[in-house]
């Protein structure tokens, strides 16, 4: 892992389609400790795109063909989830880490499939779990615990945005597993990575392909609520947490503005944005207001046409830090000094198991779904 000298991990992409080109390309491309070695897709178009930008030493059709490169240290994996499997399988065989977008799989045997080809292969594995990673969440989880370990919270995670710009293949059952499968998994995994508990039981009212209320009980008492939806507008901030616990509140918005009551001394903290593209709008007020003002600009001056037609807008709408650059650096360092993921195969299966709880709760009847370990990793 060297090049002049110095240590990086060699990145091959198999799919550089709208995320990845959006997200983990330019990261990957502005990170030290990475270097963007191939780049692979079906589509022509997507490949010269990424080879204009990116200059990777070479592009290609075949995946296999990164699978066979010594030269390659780590995949990222940017098919749909649906393809999963199969890839995880090869990429393993073939001694290369990967970082796979969420969700990891799209049921439990899957995810215990993964996890023994993982393991036998002795390779990394990293779920592209970004919010752990955000600045402002990293910061919140440090004040709670550092105030509120061992103690029950009540929680609530909403996320609520316009499905109109969503890319069709989300909301369908069999293609994207509806956004409960395609979008929750982030909170799932969010919720159990910032309280560090389990999740032991889920009941989910809603709809397959969109507008769900899930509830979720964790094994140290603590109570979670997840509202996901696609019938807001796009023009407010989609997410914001809340937690309760022993006479504290904490507010956590969009990852750009913490406020805290009952912390002693902790006072409220101001998070930091990835993309403005709109310096000059939203100087006023609030985090929030700005935030909600830059959203509001955006929706009515910032949209491009090719941008709607692709239904990927990565390059204008105003964005939070999420963690992607941060999950990316870690993943780095994890490879480069032989330590754990830090997002790793056991949480993509205990995320995609809370996912198919969730489903099989409004399948049977919307009645509580167990979520045993044991059913989502291998023995």
């Amino acid at each position: 892992m060297s090049q002049s000298g110095d240590r990086v991990v060699r990145a091959g992409f198999i799919g550089v389609g709208n995320f990845v080109a959006g997200n983990h390309l330019p990261n990957i491309a502005a990170s030290k400790l990475w270097q963007v070695a191939a780049v692979c897709d079906l589509d022509e178009a997507a490949r010269g795109r990424a080879v204009e930008r990116y200059a990777p030493l070479y592009e290609t059709a075949d995946y296999r063909r990164l699978l066979a490169d010594p030269g390659i240290d780590a995949i990222v994996l940017g098919v749909q989830h649906q393809h999963h499997l199969p890839f995880i399988r090869e990429i393993a065989a073939a001694g290369k880490h990967m970082l796979v977008e969420k969700p990891m799989t799209v049921d439990d045997a899957e995810s215990r499939q993964v996890v023994e080809a993982v393991r036998a292969a002795n390779v990394k594995l990293m779920v592209g779990f970004n919010r752990r990673f955000a600045p402002l969440a990293v910061e919140a989880k440090r004040v709670f615990h550092q105030r509120n370990r061992g103690k029950q919270a009540l929680i609530t995670y909403r996320a609520v945005d316009d499905r109109f710009f969503w890319p069709d293949y989300a909301f369908d059952p069999k293609r994207g597993g509806g956004k409960i499968m395609c979008e929750c998994c982030h909170f799932f995994d969010f919720l159990h990575w910032f309280l560090e508990a389990e999740p032991v039981r889920v009941f989910c009212e809603g709809y397959r392909e969109d507008q769900n209320v899930v509830s979720l009980r964790f094994d140290d008492g603590s109570i979670g609520s997840i509202i996901s939806g696609g019938n807001g507008s796009v023009a407010f901030p989609k997410e914001r947490m809340e937690v309760f616990c022993d006479r504290t509140t904490m507010v956590l918005d969009q990852m750009l503005w913490m406020q805290l009551e009952g912390y002693e001394d902790a006072g409220d903290r101001v998070g930091s944005w990835e993309k403005d593209p709109f310096p000059n709008v939203g100087t006023d007020g609030t985090p929030h207001e700005r935030h909600r003002a830059k959203l509001g600009h955006w929706l009515k001056h910032g949209i491009q046409p090719e941008d709607f037609a692709r239904k990927a807008y990565y390059g204008s709408f105003p964005k939070a830090d999420l963690g992607h650059f941060a999950e990316i650096e870690a993943f780095a360092r994890a490879i480069l000094a032989d330590t754990p993921s830090p997002c790793d195969e056991v949480a993509g299966a205990r995320a995609t198991a809370c996912s198919t709880a969730a489903i099989r709760s409004m399948e049977a009847g919307y009645v509580p779904v167990a979520v045993r370990r044991e059913e989502y990793l291998p023995g």
